[in-house]
């Protein structure tokens, strides 16, 4: 990030550039390091801030991420298939992309009423490419009411 800060006693503005990667950077790296390590079944289900200090090179990401970080919080990688890749592994990852291809599938062969329901998912998915969208709930409920439009829609279609 860019950080402009004004030095009082000589009124200088002074610009200075944080070219260190994000805290993002590191944790994805983190996440895909331990998704080639244990790739059929990954490390377990929310086991990821535990694991993640072991695969983190706390040297250079010092200046983002704190060693406090690490027991206080739950740290995700910030990209949700990167973390179901790395806690779940292939198995789970496969799992999850396959169900989410069948919703989406079942979702456009209904074609109507499922418009808001369907970009608002498609949102979260693309959203989920920098958050763990897969612990929030209105994801899920989102994805049941998608689900839910598809079959209405599918029953009007037949009536």
């Amino acid at each position: 990030p860019v950080v402009v800060s004004k030095d009082p006693s000589s009124s200088i503005l002074t610009v200075s550039v944080n070219t260190s990667p994000d805290i993002r950077v590191f944790l994805s790296k983190a996440a895909l390091n331990i998704a080639l390590k244990y790739p059929v079944f990954g490390i377990g289900q929310g086991v990821f801030t535990e694991e993640a200090r072991h695969y983190v090179d706390l040297a250079r990401a010092k200046d983002n991420i704190e060693m406090k970080d690490f027991g206080a919080l739950t740290i995700d990688p910030h990209c949700a298939y990167w973390g179901a890749f790395a806690e779940t592994g292939l198995a789970g990852l496969g799992s999850l992309l396959l169900f989410l291809f069948f919703l989406i599938k079942r979702t456009l062969l209904s074609r109507t009423k499922t418009s808001p329901f369907f970009w608002g998912f498609i949102g979260y998915l693309i959203t989920g490419l920098f958050v763990d969208i897969f612990s929030m709930r209105p994801f899920w409920l989102l994805g049941a009411l998608l689900l839910s439009a598809s079959e209405i829609a599918k029953e009007d279609n037949t009536q």
